[in-house]
């Protein structure tokens, strides 16, 4: 048996496993006087249960109790998972475990019943890809109740609108421009860098905030340091780069890696937007400003000098949420409206987490 992708050697799932051929259904009818039997109004499907019997073989000697925690951590989850079963490796059920199962129980005596419960009442295949296509496409789907397919576009130029359709149903995002309308690109890329080489950056004589000391280098992914310099305060590398142009309205997004290697380190990292003065428009900054508090914070302002706003500064929703940080920065100004964003990024799947942020006028 395999749940939440996971097994356990200590567990033998027993041959007589309840799984029914479907979940139980509610038939409602409607009676009409004199007439006989019942018209059938519609049909309910329940919720799918199933009782696993088990027995629990303490093949590593960890003891009982230790097995009895990591059944815990295994099985009890907050919503439900992929649950497989090796005499239908080809089928997935999404279950939760019961709370009525008696773990202690099971362990204990060494063997006994896990009853799953499955929200969704239905079993499903594995996922089958089907080769590429451009404008239309059937499919022919085994099974026995409907299911809708997963339908990723890849867009190969610019467009104002993109649109799915089944033939009567229409997903759209975005507009169809009229014949007569020049379509507007609110947004080009001036500037981008993977911080793979030093070539077109320069060091930097000041930073906001600090004192420039110590070098940055490249590992072809990221720029990175270690040789901070020496300072009583903040002190450390700083490169500068160009534009092509000078902006008004402006969007910076940057990836960084930031965490501590030693529970009393300080440390932050600054990304800065300048003028042709050379004085701050915009400031991004990630830092942990207290050795004795392991919290990092988010800063971002706009703004030089004495006319210089904090616009957003936080640890996220906890003080924790944002330590050992991988994420994006990201500062924007359109018109008189700034918007900032902060998040965790997966690394496994890419997706955006404890997120934080703020618009402000």
């Amino acid at each position: 048996m395999q749940f939440n992708g996971q097994r356990r050697d200590y567990l033998r799932v027993l041959y007589d496993v309840k799984r029914p051929a479907w979940a139980r259904l509610k038939r409602n009818l409607v009676t009409v006087p004199g007439m006989a039997g019942a018209y059938l109004q519609n049909t309910d499907v329940d919720v799918r249960e199933i009782e696993v019997p088990v027995r629990i073989i303490d093949v590593e000697k960890v003891g009982l109790q230790k097995i009895k925690e990591d059944l815990a951590a295994w099985l009890v989850t907050d919503s439900p998972c992929e649950l497989i079963f090796d005499d239908e490796p080809d089928r997935i059920y999404y279950a939760v475990v019961d709370d009525t199962v008696d773990l202690e129980e099971i362990v204990t005596l060494g063997s006994g019943t896990i009853r799953f419960i499955c929200p969704d009442p239905y079993k499903y295949s594995t996922t089958e890809k089907y080769v590429e296509f451009t404008n239309a496409a059937s499919f022919n789907v085994g099974g026995t109740v409907e299911t809708e397919p997963v339908i990723t576009v890849e867009v190969a130029q610019d467009t104002t609108f993109l649109a799915v359709s089944n033939g009567e149903q229409l997903n759209m995002i975005g507009d169809v421009a009229d014949v007569d309308v020049q379509p507007f690109e609110p947004k080009q890329r001036i500037f981008w860098s993977e911080c793979n080489s030093l070539v077109g950056w320069t060091d930097s004589a000041t930073v906001d905030g600090g004192t420039v000391a110590g070098t940055l280098k490249t590992d072809g992914y990221y720029f990175y340091s270690d040789n901070y310099g020496t300072g009583s305060q903040w002190h450390g590398p700083a490169l500068k780069t160009s534009l092509s142009e000078a902006l008004q309205d402006f969007s910076i997004e940057a990836i960084i890696d930031f965490r501590a290697t030693d529970p009393k380190q300080v440390g932050r990292i600054v990304i800065t937007a300048l003028d042709e003065m050379n004085q701050t428009v915009a400031r991004m900054q990630f830092w942990r400003r207290n050795s004795y508090a392991k919290t990092n914070y988010a800063l971002f302002s706009a703004g030089h000098g004495a006319n210089q706003k904090t616009i957003f500064h936080d640890t996220g929703d906890q003080l924790s949420v944002w330590n050992d940080f991988y994420g994006m920065l990201r500062i924007e100004r359109i018109g008189n409206k700034w918007n900032v964003y902060v998040a965790q990024i997966d690394r496994t799947t890419g997706k955006h987490h404890s997120r934080g942020g703020v618009r402000y006028w």
